[in-house]
């Protein structure tokens, strides 16, 4: 009888398994459940400001992009002016009224009378990148921000808003107000040469990534800077 018994026990243990479960295996057999995790995805229906090319046989010659059916101008001094592709006549739309010498310029129409501009100009003063938007037929921009700092990176549109970049900066300005919704700047560090010159800001659904542009010899590595859009705090 006592060996039935034993036999019973022997039989009962292997039959549960030779180890009972603890906690700690009850944590590795649920470590593949998934939690949900909130998904900072790429931002749709951005607007990219185009860069005004010049084929420069001096430093007067004329900016020049073509967007959709119409092709734009701007001179050295910032005049801006339209045509059709067809090459009909062109039409005055502003003037910037540059102090001495425009550089660089990036160019989006909003609408058929309002359009973004982003300029490097070079005056008396020094060098300065400047971010506005003017109304069609009038020199007087509907709002205007300067920024004594040289090369501006190319803006992004995102409905309301425009991100911006110069040498050491990162910032968001409404685009309808010109009302500056953040700011970075004093980035740049002239031993590592990071910030000096910022691509095109990348969106997500809720952070902008900033991307420095490496320099030939000098600075391989691309540093960046990740914004919170809600608090406009640097995160990484």
């Amino acid at each position: 009888m006592k060996k039935l018994y034993f036999l019973f026990l022997l039989v009962l243990v292997y039959s549960c398994g030779s180890k009972p479960e603890t906690v700690s295996d009850t944590v590795k057999k649920d470590s593949g459940v998934k939690v949900p995790v909130k998904i900072d995805s790429l931002r749709k229906k951005l607007t990219y400001p185009k860069v005004m090319s010049v084929v420069r046989k001096t430093a007067y010659d004329d900016f020049y992009v073509r967007v959709e059916d119409s092709a734009y101008f701007c001179n050295y001094k910032g005049l801006f002016q339209s045509a059709d592709t067809l090459g009909n006549r062109k039409s005055r739309l502003f003037d910037l009224k540059a102090g001495y010498l425009i550089d660089l310029v990036y160019f989006m129409p909003l609408s058929d009378n309002q359009f973004f501009v982003a300029w490097q100009e070079t005056d008396h003063k020094g060098v300065f990148s400047h971010f506005a938007v003017y109304n069609r037929g009038k020199d007087t921009p509907a709002w205007k921000r300067s920024i004594k700092a040289h090369s501006p990176g190319q803006p992004v549109i995102d409905s309301s808003d425009v991100y911006i970049s110069t040498l050491g900066m990162v910032g968001k300005v409404d685009i309808a107000t010109g009302t500056l919704k953040w700011q970075h700047d004093s980035l740049f560090d002239p031993i590592s040469l990071r910030f000096k010159q910022f691509e095109r800001p990348i969106l997500y659904t809720n952070t902008a990534c900033f991307y420095d542009m490496p320099i030939k010899g000098k600075k391989n590595k691309r540093d960046t800077v990740w914004v919170n859009e809600s608090s406009g705090k640097i995160v990484r």
